[in-house]
Order: C-alpha cells, then sequence, then structure tokens
C-alpha cells in the first residue's frame, strides 16, 4: 500500500517538462502563498466564489497541515532558478455525506499553460 503521507514521485508532462507530485509538508505554506498570488482573479473567484487577494493564517494551516487519514493532499512542483516550486495541486476529499469523493484542484496559470 502507498504511504501517502510520503507520496514523491517525478512525472514528466505531456509537454516533455519534469515535475514532482508530492505530498504536501507543513512547510509548503511559503509556496502555497507564491502560487497562490499567480493565479488569475478570475481563477481566485471560481475557487472561491469571491474576489480574493490572499489567504489567512487558518486557510493555510487547513492547506498544508492535514491528517492523510480523511484528507490528501498533493503539490505538484516545478524546478525554477534552483528550488521547487509549487504550480499546482489538489487534495481529494471523501466527506460522510458525499457519494465516493469530491475533489478540489487548483493550479497557478503557470501550470495550466504548460
Amino acid at each position: 500500500m502507498i504511504n501517502v503521507k510520503t507520496y514523491n514521485v517525478e512525472e514528466t508532462l505531456k509537454n516533455g517538462v519534469s515535475v514532482t507530485v508530492r505530498a504536501i509538508r507543513a512547510d509548503d505554506k511559503q509556496g502555497i502563498l507564491e502560487a497562490f498570488k499567480d493565479l488569475a482573479a478570475e481563477t481566485l473567484y471560481s475557487r472561491f466564489f469571491a474576489p480574493k487577494k490572499d489567504l489567512s493564517e487558518k486557510e493555510l494551516k487547513q492547506l498544508t497541515e492535514v491528517d492523510f487519514d480523511r484528507t490528501v493532499a498533493l503539490v505538484i512542483t516545478l524546478p525554477v532558478d534552483g528550488r521547487d516550486t509549487i504550480i499546482g495541486g489538489g487534495a481529494p476529499c471523501k466527506r460522510q455525506d458525499a457519494q465516493p469523493s469530491q475533489e478540489d484542484r487548483s493550479a497557478n496559470e503557470y501550470g495550466n499553460q504548460r
């Protein structure tokens, strides 16, 4: 069985770009903030159903400190200028009142274009 807490795989996109898909970590808060700031206003609106300019500390904690029991959160990273940059992510969640699962995805414009 896969240990989702340590999930980390290299993948190649259709355009040949190599990315890493891995479990989100508590230390990803800054990377999430940077990716958030790269999102277009329309993307943010469709994600949050309202204009949004920043993430609160509570929201960052919810996004990056998941239990990996009820929620599994993955990020997609790309090496940029010698460091991994978050370009996308997702958190499929099974809610008690939902049929199989609901999936939440967001990716910054860089990830969508490449």
